[in-house]
């Protein structure tokens, strides 16, 4: 059986690397996978994603696709980074919003953002030692993967 915390953590854990691998297209790094992402995001190169390196990425995410700079990301925002990043799901982003829409206003904050980042980083931690190996990212990604009919 799973639990509501697990559950959840498959919900955030496409939300927040979506947003982490938009972010990386806007940057001109133009990651395909989360496992890609956290390479890029591994800033000493030790092959691990540190916290720290984690909560650089996601605030560098957020910052690129809050396109009018008003500390929120809206659906039309993240709907215009999919299309731009060619993704088949682009007009889905009110929904993937809602994953951590906490106050329910139909837009993401940079606090929301960060606080879903971090609760999926915690989960996907499994060894608990502060870093996501290559491993865990990997399981994690595996983990949240949707039926085969999408590659």
């Amino acid at each position: 059986m799973t639990s509501s915390k697990t559950q959840r953590s498959m919900q955030v854990w496409p939300a927040t690397f979506l947003c982490l691998a938009l972010a990386a297209t806007a940057a001109a790094h133009a990651a395909e996978t989360p496992r890609q992402q956290a390479r890029q995001m591994d800033a000493n190169t030790d092959g691990t994603l540190s916290a720290d390196e984690h909560e650089a990425g996601v605030e560098t995410a957020f910052k690129a696709i809050d396109a009018d700079e008003d500390s929120f990301i809206s659906a039309d925002e993240l709907d215009a980074a999919s299309e731009a990043r060619g993704e088949r799901n682009a007009g889905a982003s009110a929904d993937r919003i809602a994953v951590l829409d906490l106050d329910r206003d139909g837009k993401l904050s940079q606090s929301e953002h960060a606080a879903g980042a971090k609760a999926v980083f915690k989960d996907v931690d499994a060894t608990r030692d502060g870093n996501l190996s290559p491993e865990e990212i990997k399981a994690a990604e595996t983990a949240a993967q949707p039926p085969a009919l999408v590659p």
